[in-house]
């Protein structure tokens, strides 16, 4: 498997972190994929990985707008790799 493949959910995870950091309140799909400079098919891919192991929620208001929240283990994961990229 390639590694950027490999590597992808955690910039996602990483990238959602600073987002919320800088707006919270969750960031809509095409922000994220903006922000990731990824194609949406491979978000959407990652999205839902993530979303399945529990580290993001997916949310839509009642006009269906949709955004992606980390979840509270999200964020203890981010702050795992964050502290494990520091010590490297």
């Amino acid at each position: 498997m390639d590694d950027e493949v490999l590597a992808r959910p955690a910039t996602i995870l990483m990238t959602l972190r600073d987002a919320e950091l800088a707006r919270p309140g969750g960031c809509s799909m095409a922000q994220l994929r903006t922000l990731c400079d990824c194609h949406m098919s491979d978000l959407m891919r990652d999205l839902t990985v993530l979303a399945g192991g529990g580290w993001i929620a997916l949310e839509h208001d009642a006009a269906g707008n949709g955004k992606i929240c980390l979840s509270p283990a999200g964020r203890l994961l981010c702050g795992k790799m964050q502290g494990a990229a520091a010590a490297a």
